[in-house]
């Protein structure tokens, strides 16, 4: 389960604004047989892929949580560094088990969260205020958010139907 951070949101560096929860209002998939209330669109991946995805999720959680502690302790230049451990270039080690199953939009999904990582981190370089830090902290969250909230993984030996564990 990746992310999605429209152009008009954390990224829009010229513009510094980023509104809050609009990000990737998905159309609603197929309803879940097997847990009626989870309409997210099941994504099928081998046991390979599936775990290389929810490792690539743990690494952004875990610069995430970096980030906000420098940024909560005034420190730019380790928000950065920790920023940028999710962006453009951890996107290059996407194995190919993942780009070979995933559908095309959940992938593109994916590069939208690593550009709004990069975006991140290049706020914090440049010693951005802190009101454009946290737009593009916004912007990062609304990613994850957007694809959690339109996907949903499940093994390639289960059906669509099943519900993820997530």
């Amino acid at each position: 389960d990746a992310g999605d951070v429209p152009a008009d949101t954390a990224t829009d560096t010229a513009t510094d604004t980023a509104t809050p929860g609009t990000a990737g209002a998905a159309p609603a998939a197929p309803a879940n047989a097997r847990d009626p209330g989870d309409d997210r669109e099941a994504v099928a991946l081998p046991p390979s892929a599936r775990s290389a995805v929810r490792e690539g999720m743990r690494t952004m959680l875990g610069s995430l949580q970096g980030a906000t502690a420098a940024l909560a302790a005034g420190d730019t230049a380790r928000a950065a560094a920790a920023a940028r451990a999710s962006g453009m270039g951890g996107a290059g080690m996407i194995p190919a088990s993942v780009r070979e199953t995933a559908p095309a939009e959940f992938l593109s999904l994916g590069m939208r969260t690593h550009q709004a990582f990069g975006a991140l981190a290049a706020r914090a370089s440049a010693g951005a205020p802190a009101d454009s830090l946290m737009a593009a902290v916004s912007g990062v969250l609304d990613a994850c958010a957007a694809c959690h909230g339109r996907y949903r993984a499940v093994s390639g030996s289960e059906t669509a139907a099943a519900p993820s564990s997530d």
